[in-house]
């Protein structure tokens, strides 16, 4: 069964102000510039941890990221 995305949900990233209010949660959290980005999700820490000049922030501090919907994450 597919859900429908509600619009107004936190983390629902449909048009430019909701790519604005994204760019100022990592401007918040301290990425003013960067060349790459990478989302990594559970079980990838290991390969984070490998990174050098790795910056990491939780989902949960950015406004406009999507929630998981998978319990325990």
């Amino acid at each position: 069964m597919q859900r429908e995305l509600d619009p107004n949900a936190r983390g629902h990233v449909g048009g430019p102000a909701d790519v604005e209010r994204l760019a100022a949660a990592l401007r918040a959290n301290g990425f003013e510039r960067f060349d790459v980005a990478l989302v990594l999700g559970s079980g990838l820490g290991a390969f984070a941890e490998r990174l050098e000049g790795a910056h990491g922030v939780a989902f949960d501090a950015l406004d406009g990221m999507p929630t998981s919907a998978v319990p325990g994450h």
